[in-house]
């Protein structure tokens, strides 16, 4: 759709992370560092890296520092909370090794997952392994989130979301509506069709936090760069700060356009393989409104000028972008899908 542009996140080098830093990572390890070099997955500015010890081990390590954005220093705190209180997190997730602190400098210390398959390009054994993974996640008893698992609605990540004052709500003007549609092969007929629906859009997703939905834990996050899908064991997922209790049907809208941006299966193939691993059923109005509330979350970013801490993350969001609102519009009034083919 769109090629991402090649600039790459602000993130520091090794050389930049302080000596005594080092020397405690090393310390809590029990192994001197013999090589580290930067991680590319994801889309902010951490410092992650990937180290090599003298014993043979490999450990992915995560890090905050000054330059990170806030938005960055609140996720990693969470997440820190999260593996540092929920041992269950290891059943889906690297081994949590640690946590290290130093002259400003946090770091979380990760078992590294060496032997990975590039995905995409997606597989149905690959979608099939992870809907596994996560149809486990969805089912487990939400006791047994310690009471540091907070419900979605008073969650400071996904709380707006959830009431849907975050999605289109966002698109305040027909200015906005303008903007957007230029992102789309025929901007004319996509902005009428959005200055038409754009009040039925708002009534939907202003109302999904009224409806009666099943809830389960739930990572909101899930794209390919949260997922290492090793060889030997299966999908890993990553990135937990945001993980909340919320409507499970929340948790696969927001992927689902993800892997068909990445050539893989439409939203309605994915739940619908989700469904048979799960035997859970979903309902039109919970499936309306959660594709409705993840292309407006999409649509109310995509068109917005790059971020300088975050070059490449308004190309992913336009990447998502096209199957979500095609996917909503499938739901809503499906004669003019045609309508939302992205520019060329």
């Amino acid at each position: 759709m769109f090629e991402p542009t090649l600039l790459k996140e602000p993130k520091p080098p090794w050389t930049e992370v302080p000596l005594d830093l080092k020397k405690s990572i090393e310390s809590h390890l029990g192994s001197q560092i013999s090589k580290a070099e930067i991680t590319w997955g994801g889309y902010t500015p951490a410092a992650n890296f990937k180290l090599e010890l003298h014993d043979g081990r490999q450990v992915f390590c995560k890090g905050l520092h000054s330059g990170q954005t806030t938005v960055g220093k609140k996720a990693f705190e969470w997440e820190f909370k999260f593996f540092s209180q929920l041992k269950w997190l290891e059943r889906f997730a690297p081994k949590f090794l640690g946590h290290v602190a130093s002259e400003g400098w946090e770091v979380k210390l990760f078992e590294f997952i060496a032997d990975r398959n590039d995905v995409p390009p997606w597989t149905h054994r690959d979608i099939s392994q992870l809907l596994d993974r996560l149809h486990l996640l969805h089912s487990m008893d939400i006791l047994e989130g310690n009471e540091v698992v907070r419900h979605i609605s008073e969650n400071g990540f996904s709380k707006n979301l959830y009431f849907g004052k975050d999605t289109w709500s966002l698109l305040k003007t027909d200015e906005d509506i303008g903007e957007l549609s230029q992102l789309f092969e025929d901007p004319k007929s996509v902005g009428d069709w959005g200055k038409t629906y754009l009040s039925q859009m708002l009534e939907i997703e202003s109302g999904f936090a009224q409806l009666d939905l099943a809830e389960s834990f739930i990572h909101v996050d899930l794209r390919s760069d949260n997922i290492l899908f090793s060889k030997n064991s299966g999908p890993f997922i990553v990135d937990w700060p945001q993980l909340t209790i919320g409507p499970t049907v929340l948790d696969l809208a927001f992927m689902a356009p993800s892997i068909a941006a990445e050539n893989g299966p439409l939203p309605e193939e994915i739940f619908g393989l989700y469904q048979s691993i799960s035997e859970r059923s979903f309902s039109n109005e919970g499936l309306l409104g959660a594709a409705t509330l993840a292309a407006g979350y999409f649509a109310s970013r995509a068109f917005q000028a790059p971020m300088k801490e975050l070059p490449r993350l308004r190309w992913i969001q336009k990447q998502q972008l096209f199957p979500a609102i095609q996917w909503m519009v499938r739901l809503i009034d499906p004669g003019p899908e045609s309508l939302f083919k992205p520019k060329a």
